[in-house]
Parts: structure tokens; sequence; C-alpha cells
């Protein structure tokens, strides 16, 4: 999925490859597929890191097809609603009917974490997708920030920046899987917009990025 994200996005020309067009078919497929992994409870490290990784590339390949007329902003809908369902986060809150506007949404993921700030223990056991327990309130938390931003996308870049394998060190491995190859245009946010939206989240999303990098 990396290989066809970063050929898409760094040859336009390249959309029109058949290896290219025969992933973007089947690219719910291989969303789920990389869901199911994150969340088995038998995925270790790297497998976790891998699949974060994916489902970046996933959306920059969404990116790299919007380009060339190719995709719709429906198809970014979806693939990002799957995405925030998987960890918890909608605006359909609590499984209700009543659909919550963005500006409920957004206090009541103020309310929580208030909540946190007073001492209240938000752990989950379990989880909603099954991830491990540290795990999923990583995850939970880089998408309730997302949310309250506006910005779903900033969610793929805090998934990528989760990652710490030393495979992704590697010179041959370094720049093929790096937020720019990944995402493309998808990437659009300048390093100090994302840092300014998430400056009054780092409170709380710091430690919870950390346990994200180091729960094997």
């Amino acid at each position: 999925m990396g290989h066809c994200a970063r050929l898409a996005n760094a040859d336009e020309s390249s959309v029109q490859r058949l290896f290219v067009q025969e992933v973007w078919k089947h690219l719910s497929l291989f969303q789920e597929a990389f869901l199911r992994l994150l969340a088995d409870p038998k995925s270790k490290q790297l497998s976790r890191e891998s699949c974060c990784k994916g489902l970046a590339a996933c959306r920059g390949l969404i990116a790299a097809m919007a380009s060339k007329d190719c995709s719709d902003a429906q198809d970014v809908s979806l693939l990002n609603d799957k995405l925030l369902r998987a960890f918890g986060q909608t605006t359909n809150y609590g499984g209700s009917a009543m659909m919550e506007t963005d500006d409920e949404a957004r206090e009541r993921r103020n309310a929580n974490d208030d909540a946190v700030g007073d001492g209240v223990d938000r752990t989950d056991v379990g989880g909603a997708a099954g991830i491990s327990e540290a795990s999923l309130e990583a995850y939970k938390e880089m998408a309730a920030c997302a949310l309250s931003l506006n910005q779903v996308d900033v969610l793929y870049s805090l998934m990528i920046l989760s990652t710490n394998h030393p495979v992704w060190s590697v010179s041959t491995m370094k720049d093929k899987y790096s937020a720019r190859a990944l995402l493309g245009k998808a990437n659009g946010a300048t390093i100090e917009e994302i840092r300014v939206s998430l400056r009054p989240h780092l409170k709380n999303l710091v430690p919870k990025l950390l346990r994200a990098c180091n729960v094997s």
C-alpha cells in the first residue's frame, strides 16, 4: 500500500498504472484489513506501526487520485468515517439516533478533557475495536484531537508520528515510508500549522503518543 501511494504521489502519470488502479479499486478492503490487524491482540509493534502507515497510505492514494479527477470528496469522507469509528470517535455519540452538531461534539470532547484534569480515570478495558488498552487510548486521543480541530487529516500525520520501530530509521526505508511519501498531497498542512493547532491538546496527547510508541 505504501509503495502504491508513494508511486501515485511522486508521479501523477502513475495513477494510470494497472497496479495502482487495482489497489484503488479495492481500497476499502485494504483499509479494513489494516484496521483488523491493528485491533488484533497478537499484533506486535512492527505490525501495528505498519498498519498506521498503511492507513495513512490509503489517504495519500485518495489525494493522488483526486488530483487526476479519479476520486471525489465522498471517498475521503467514507475513509475518514471508518477510521474515526474504529477509534471510537463519531458525531453519532453513543450510538444515539440523534446526530450531534460539530459544536456539540466539540463541547462534549472538551468536557471529557476537563474530567481528565479532575482526576477521572478514562482507561477503557478492551476498546471499541479490540485494540490493546494502552494503544486504544492513544489512537482515541489522536482522533479526538483531529475532530476537535476540524482537521481529520491531522490524524494520519499523528499516526505516522507515533511510529518509532528501528526499521523505519533504516536508510532504505526512511524516505519510502515518511509522511511526505505516504500522504503526498494529503499532507497539506505545514508543520507550523499542525503545531499551533495541537498546542492546546499537548497535555493529554503527548503521554498517549508515548504510550502508543512503547506498547509492543
